[in-house]
């Protein structure tokens, strides 16, 4: 089941500059950090909490996620659909939500040809409105096994093979890890990142339960996919930021 309701119902734990709720990626290393570091920085916990208090809280049973988001963004109303274990995180008069009915549908389709199949419908309608999006996956993880092989086996969202495990960071929710993802073969010259086996240099999320034995995976990108309203300066923009930190696994029902 999902249901959306007010945030106010979800008891979150207060952020630090600690929190981790995204990923950025240099040439030999990976460095998780706060992602308020790449926008949002001017926000206060403060104002954040201030910016959130009338969220709805996006909440699926079946996959077993929930997130608070802002019902109206800079590009409209805020949408929510489900393709096989892939939620798309989307507004009202986007491609993928108008032409939503034209994904094919079948009990195996695994993650990449669903996130395939959304490819190939916003080319095929390029003149329609096109919105920022999240494209969430969600996998049944229980080991570093487990973790290696989404990190190997996730080329939709733009890993490669070249990628291996890295450093795992504790989320403000109890139990649930930010996961850093390293270069399996380390640049030459750590100036030139692109020379890595592993060249990610976008924001995105990998979260991760050993209790839940679940992980999920979304690519933000450069950029924020979601504006917020009313906002003064492009730090005060990012919805994105205060969406992701909010993230949490739930049973699933």
């Amino acid at each position: 089941m999902v249901t959306k309701k007010n945030a106010s119902n979800l008891v979150l734990i207060t952020f630090s500059a600690a929190v981790v709720a995204g990923i950025v990626f240099y040439a030999n290393k990976a460095a998780i950090v706060n992602p308020a570091s790449q926008a949002g920085s001017t926000l206060s916990a403060g104002e954040r909490a201030l910016i959130t208090k009338d969220w709805e809280l996006y909440q699926n049973d079946n996959l077993g996620i929930a997130f608070k988001h802002p019902k109206i963004i800079e590009d409209g109303e805020m949408v929510f659909f489900q393709v096989g274990n892939v939620v798309f995180v989307t507004t009202a008069s986007s491609t993928l939500y108008i032409h939503r009915n034209e994904f094919q549908q079948t009990p195996q389709m695994s993650e990449d040809v669903i996130l395939q199949n959304a490819r190939k419908i916003t080319e095929k309608y390029p003149m329609d409105s096109y919105h920022g999006s999240w494209q969430i996956q969600v996998h049944e993880a229980s080991s570093d096994d487990d973790l290696n092989r989404i990190i190997q086996n996730n080329v939709a969202a733009d890993f490669s093979g070249g990628c291996k495990l890295g450093e795992k960071v504790r989320t403000s929710q109890y139990g649930v890890f930010d996961i850093g993802i390293v270069p399996v073969k380390l640049a030459p010259d750590p100036g030139d990142i692109s020379a890595s086996s592993c060249y990610i240099n976008w924001r995105g999320a990998f979260k991760y339960s050993p209790y839940y034995h679940r992980a999920a995976t979304w690519k933000i990108g450069q950029e924020e996919q979601f504006q917020l309203t009313g906002c003064n300066t492009i730090y005060d923009c990012d919805a994105d930021t205060l969406m992701a930190e909010s993230f949490r696994f739930i049973e699933r029902k």
